[in-house]
């Protein structure tokens, strides 16, 4: 059986990936990843489907390289001290994303910490329309602009 970590803030999108499990008849157990401050509201409406619940402290949002912003290049090594204080909070709690199968996440800012350098199977859940706009490509200068920065 198939073991699956739902990387989640907000109810909605743990609905949505509990949703596209039960659609697709996904035999798997299901372990959850979320931050501190949501911890109330997951136990209250979530309480029932918990096997096992990992809580953390919610890190420093990345730094992402921009062209208008060629500077964040140099701070490169902050986010590689953040990730190892997130690789070793999670550590402590004997949490480590190799155990799992698939990785259901939303836009959270340690799941860019753990699937950085992982083989895990990775599928992204939007928790709002606007998530939907910022994927899309409009035109060929926003296309290139974007592989610029990807690169």
């Amino acid at each position: 059986m198939k073991k699956v970590l739902l990387i989640s803030s907000t109810e909605l999108s743990t609905y949505q990936m509990l949703t596209y499990i039960k659609q697709n008849k996904k035999k798997c157990n299901v372990d959850y990843l979320i931050c501190n401050k949501y911890k109330k509201v997951f136990n209250k409406n979530f309480k029932s489907l918990q096997k096992k619940t990992i809580y953390y402290d919610p890190p420093q949002t990345p730094i992402f390289f921009n062209l208008l912003k060629f500077w964040h290049i140099f701070q490169a090594k902050t986010n590689k001290l953040a990730y190892k204080k997130v690789i070793k909070q999670l550590s402590q709690k004997s949490f480590s994303i190799n155990d799992y199968d698939e990785v259901y996440f939303s836009n959270e800012s340690i799941s860019y910490y753990l699937l950085y350098n992982s083989n895990v199977k990775k599928f992204f859940f939007s928790h709002s329309p606007i998530d939907n706009l910022l994927i899309a490509d409009v035109n060929l200068i926003k296309k290139m602009k974007k592989f610029i920065e990807n690169f």
